[in-house]
């Protein structure tokens, strides 16, 4: 089956049901702490200084990690299962939020990433403009706040549980590269309309090296001057680019990790 605009939530569904989900592969190649690491480093937020003096106290890599994220508000758009969510709580975020259209997946996140919570699920019924309803699963860990919202993520703006969010940190984990183009414009209208002017975000591209594969998807292989227009468009914001981790593995495709900045 091919992905295409018109056929997201069947292709998913499929992909869940025959365990086609190789994009968990790429969550084993580096740590969160690696990749978050690389981030702040290359996002200017932890001086060579600033790691030694963590060295020194014995707090090493996560413990930088730890106080970046602490008391933020954390979006983990397409989540799946990804163990992304528990590790930002085990950093002590303030509150992390994430979506997938996938029942399975979420029933998954919350049973083996988070084994002892009771989460509260409560369905909200399609709002205005929306086709369809979506459920949110909430519980609390140790003092971070977990939303979990199950529905169609280009659809939740027209909610009020989503639009009341402000969100500090965006993690584009395998995201961005599930969405065909064209539905690129919705995804990025979507998960930008929760952040802050300061925001930053954490994005992972899908790197194909052979030219003739570089349309195929997903995951798809999405030109960083696209992102950056769509992130103008839909902001209204400059935003800046760097490149801050390459796991280059053998094969026609690897991920390399971004920071996106908003340019004052």
């Amino acid at each position: 089956m091919k992905l295409g605009s018109h056929n997201v939530k069947e292709f998913w569904a499929n992909a869940w049901a025959t365990h086609n989900t190789g994009w968990k592969t790429w969550e084993q190649l580096a740590s969160f702490t690696r990749i978050l690491t690389a981030f702040l480093h290359g996002a200017g937020f932890l001086s060579a200084e600033e790691q030694a003096e963590a060295e020194r106290q014995k707090e090493g890599a996560y413990g930088a990690v730890s106080r970046f994220l602490a008391g933020k508000t954390a979006f983990v758009p397409l989540c799946g299962d990804s163990a992304a969510l528990a590790y930002m709580v085990g950093c002590r975020v303030k509150h992390v939020v994430a979506v997938d259209l996938s029942e399975e997946a979420l029933t998954t996140q919350r049973q083996v990433k988070f084994p002892d919570l009771q989460f509260q699920t409560t369905r909200l019924e399609p709002a205005e403009g929306a086709t369809e309803g979506i459920e949110v699963h909430e519980a609390t860990m140790d003092g971070s706040r977990i939303t979990l919202f199950q529905g169609d993520l280009m659809q939740l703006p027209r909610f009020k549980a989503y639009c009341e969010l402000e969100v500090d940190f965006l993690f584009d984990c395998a995201s961005m590269m599930a969405i065909p183009a064209g539905l690129r414009g919705a995804y990025v209208k979507a998960v930008t309309s929760v952040l802050r002017p300061s925001s930053v975000v954490a994005y992972q591209q899908a790197v194909r090296r052979l030219p003739e594969e570089r349309d195929w998807g997903p995951p798809f292989m999405v030109d960083m001057d696209e992102v950056l227009q769509l992130y103008r468009q839909y902001t209204g914001r400059e935003y800046k680019a760097t490149p801050v981790l390459n796991l280059d593995v053998e094969g026609k495709l690897y991920p390399q990790w971004y920071a996106i900045l908003p340019q004052n």
